[in-house]
């Protein structure tokens, strides 16, 4: 079933590079020496979702959201190194960026039967709850932050149109927390289960940008980037099971290869120095982590632990640029 929905998102990536769909395309009209740039926008985030309350019959109840809105914001900087002539022409351009996205939501679940976890560890006995109607309201936290460094080359692919290739280095953090609590009528006190998973990105990226001018002054960018990726993901989890009596911790690691896909499409209006534009993009990871708890008798005698899972993001951003 997962390798399914992953060659159906695959499909989906693919036709979001042919169609085009980051604002970079002030980018393609940076300043004669260099450019500074800072854009902001909205994102729409497919994360994992995960599953640890269960019903007095051992079936999944509760559920985390995992489709979101959140916020997004980038901030650029580069120059251009001379070209042998002194000029931009045939010259190098050096980019800083760093970007963010944060994202979180709620959902809720009510039933009049009890509610529970399966212990973390493995133990195997399901914690029930006491009260006559119980709410599962679960939490779900997603921050994220990166910096890419990238060096880059403009060329002439007609008398007005260019096309940009770049190369280098990135790095993000990405930190995915999700929190399950039982809210039962009657006790003073919630029983929950909250679990973390912080993962590392570094790797080396590819890059095109090919800028086509619609009239004197408004331009059309078009282009995508492939990154490879080693992930480096550390879990905490922690439940109280009858607080405060008896309180749970387990921790897990994982480490392998990931790869990113992101293809953009952008517009913007040239009114020299200054840069505005606006533009969408889709992007896909490869490896986004998240916990797995037991849900069902199979599952109680084998501890929560990191599942490997996959990240989908679209974005709107408008930008502005101002060259020097």
């Amino acid at each position: 079933m997962r390798m399914r929905v992953q060659d159906r998102v695959m499909m989906l990536i693919c036709v979001c590079l042919l169609a085009a769909t980051s604002v970079h395309a002030e980018d393609a009209a940076v300043g004669e020496k260099g450019f500074v740039r800072l854009d902001a926008g909205k994102a729409y985030v497919n994360l994992p979702s995960e599953k640890a309350v269960i019903t007095v019959l051992g079936q999944p109840y509760g559920e985390s959201a995992y489709r979101f809105w959140g916020d997004t914001i980038e901030a650029a900087g580069g120059f251009w190194l001379p070209g042998p002539d002194g000029t931009r022409k045939d010259g190098l351009r050096i980019e800083a960026a760093f970007n963010y996205l944060a994202v979180d939501g709620s959902t809720r679940y009510s039933s009049s039967l009890p509610l529970g976890f399966f212990a973390i560890d493995g133990y195997g006995d399901a914690n029930g709850t006491l009260g006559l109607l119980n709410t599962a309201v679960i939490d779900t936290r997603y921050k994220k932050w990166g910096i890419d460094l990238t060096l880059g080359r403009e060329m002439a692919i007609s008398e007005t149109a260019s096309l940009s290739v770049y190369t280098g280095l990135t790095y993000s953090n990405t930190d995915l927390s999700n929190d399950f609590n039982l809210l039962e009528d009657g006790v003073p006190f919630p029983v929950y289960l909250e679990d973390d998973i912080e993962t590392d990105y570094y790797g080396v990226l590819v890059g095109a940008d090919a800028m086509v001018p619609l009239t004197p002054k408004l331009r059309l960018d078009i282009g995508g980037r492939v990154d490879l990726l080693y992930a480096d993901a550390a879990m905490t989890a922690y439940q109280d099971l009858y607080p405060p009596v008896l309180s749970l911790r387990v921790s897990d690691s994982e480490d392998k290869m990931a790869g990113r896909l992101e293809a953009h499409l952008g517009l913007s209006y040239d009114m020299t120095p200054v840069v505005l534009a606006m533009g969408a993009s889709a992007s896909y990871l490869s490896d986004q982590p998240y916990a797995e708890h037991a849900t069902t008798d199979a599952e109680a005698y084998k501890p929560s632990h990191i599942e490997d899972g996959s990240m989908l993001c679209y974005r709107f951003n408008i930008s502005m640029r101002i060259g020097f």
